[in-house]
């Protein structure tokens, strides 16, 4: 008898980098009273005891001292993401106990990754990344478009910005629909698709300094050879002058396009009858409106004589609500629960209001 040959197993090292590696993460939020809230991404099926002793181990803190709390309630250490309905950007706040403070000799710092020596790795790097087209608007001057990449920290461009125009960044914060925004977050995180206005408010009475002005790297100036080889070139550039003309009018509508992105929100319709309370002019009157999930805000479309059961659904089924959560959630508008069998006028609720769901404990 001959036994067939058995395939190596693989070791328990191997098997578990190769899961994680697929597993799917998502980006938390860890807030410790009034600081700001830092990123950390963590995997969607993994439990929260291992998030914890990961902070534990980099702060220097007991675990025993240190409790996670989502939307007020205390963490289960044995869920995971998957089990909360995490989608990314949500916060948990950690609790320290009174007293306690971090301790050196607890501070276990991750194994390092060593670190690519060629500056090519870098920069494939960032071109491969998503951009998006952002406008900055400073006061009433014309917004200007910028490009930034998608999944970059509203930071950067903070930093950017402020060593163009020579100001503090102290002196300056970034706005967006009238909120100001986290630097810790992305045009990933805010839904940015492309073309909305940040509006950039310095403070009164500063005004730039050319000593901050911080110029980016110049490419290289072309030598007299190259220049040379180009006026030779010029008139066979002319010949061909009719078909660049009609390839800059195409270029110039795709640009005009990019301003002004069309929307990718539908409007939700219902099939219920009108609401008596609202004009028959503006029945059909799509609004936009923002609603607010776990400190993430999301744009829809809803017709102002339709109830607002109909965004509520529509928001629902775009997030993938579970049914145990829908079931206990609810619309708020200016502290008030909100009746979602009326419509959005009778309600006064206009164009880029804000709603919160929240749910019952």
């Amino acid at each position: 008898k001959k036994k067939p040959p058995q395939k190596p197993v693989p070791t328990s090292s191997s098997a578990s980098s190769s899961s994680s590696s697929q597993e799917p993460k998502v980006k938390i939020m860890l807030r410790v009273g009034q600081d700001e809230a830092k990123p950390v991404m963590m995997g969607l099926k993994k439990p929260f005891s291992a998030l914890k002793t990961m902070w534990c181990n980099q702060q220097g803190y007991k675990e025993t001292d240190v409790t996670f709390q989502f939307d007020g309630d205390t963490l289960s250490l044995s869920e995971t993401p998957e089990d909360q309905d995490i989608e990314g950007g949500e916060i948990i706040d950690v609790k320290i106990k009174k007293g306690v403070k971090p301790q050196e000799s607890l501070k276990k710092k991750p194994p390092q990754k060593p670190v690519p020596t060629s500056s090519s790795a870098s920069s494939s790097s960032s071109s491969q990344e998503p951009k998006v087209k952002i406008m900055l608007r400073v006061g009433q001057d014309e917004a200007k478009p910028v490009m930034m990449g998608l999944k970059k920290p509203f930071s950067a461009l903070k930093t950017m910005w402020c060593n163009q125009q020579g100001y503090k960044e102290t002196d300056v914060t970034f706005q967006f629909d009238g909120d100001t925004l986290s630097l810790s977050e992305t045009p990933e995180d805010q839904d940015i698709e492309g073309g909305e206005i940040i509006d950039v408010k310095i403070k009164k009475g500063v005004k730039p300094q050319e000593s901050l002005k911080k110029k980016p790297p110049q490419k290289p100036v072309p030598t007299s050879s190259s220049s040379s080889s180009s006026s030779s070139s010029s008139s066979s550039s002319s010949s061909s002058s009719s078909s660049l003309s009609s390839s800059s009018s195409s270029s110039s509508s795709t640009a005009t396009s990019l301003l002004n992105p069309p929307s990718t929100m539908p409007i939700r319709t219902q099939a219920a009858l009108p609401d008596p309370t609202v004009s028959p002019s503006t029945q059909g009157v799509p609004i936009e409106v923002k609603i607010i999930y776990r400190n993430k805000g999301t744009r829809l479309k809803v017709l102002n004589g339709a109830p607002l059961q109909v965004v509520f659904n529509g928001f629902i089924q775009a997030k993938k609500i579970s049914d145990a959560i829908r079931l206990k959630a609810y619309l708020m508008f200016e502290g008030k629960e909100i009746d979602l069998s009326q419509s959005a006028a009778a309600l006064g609720i206009v164009g880029k209001s804000c709603l919160l769901l929240k749910t019952r404990k």
